[in-house]
């Protein structure tokens, strides 16, 4: 039983590290290909940007929150020994580390620079969005 919850929680675990990567990588193509918001090309990539982190986002920020109680949990039954604790937590950890790197990374596409007030509205509309709603409207 104790390799199965060791096992889950190292594939959450990964799924989690692989999210925070994407994004990151997301974050810096964008970043890297579109400097200005000058076109509706420009703000269709913003558009398309913002869905895909939000919905990794669906699946990333349950683990961040499961995988501690599990990893506690597991100790406290005495499925873990001291090391899958440690084991766990760095692993976790590292992804918590990580998630706090690519957010400034977040705040650089959330200003990105526009061409014009209509497309800075439009901008900050999907930024809003993206921050307090789980699904895009757009």
């Amino acid at each position: 039983m104790a390799d199965i919850i060791l096992y889950a929680l190292w594939a959450m675990q990964t799924v989690l590290l692989l999210i925070v990567i994407y994004q990151g990588a997301l974050f810096h193509s964008f970043l890297s290909s579109i400097p200005i918001l000058s076109c509706p090309q420009d703000m269709d990539q913003f558009k398309s940007l913002a869905s895909a982190v939000m919905y990794t986002s669906l699946v990333g920020i349950p683990i961040v929150f499961i995988c501690p109680f599990i990893i506690l949990i597991a100790f406290k039954l005495e499925y873990f020994q001291l090391m899958d604790l440690v084991q766990g937590g760095a692993l976790w950890l590292v992804s918590i580390i990580l998630i706090g790197l690519i957010k400034g990374l977040e705040a650089r596409v959330w200003q990105v620079a526009t061409a014009d007030e209509e497309t800075a509205r439009e901008r900050d509309h999907v930024v809003h969005v993206w921050r307090h709603k789980a699904f895009p409207d757009w």
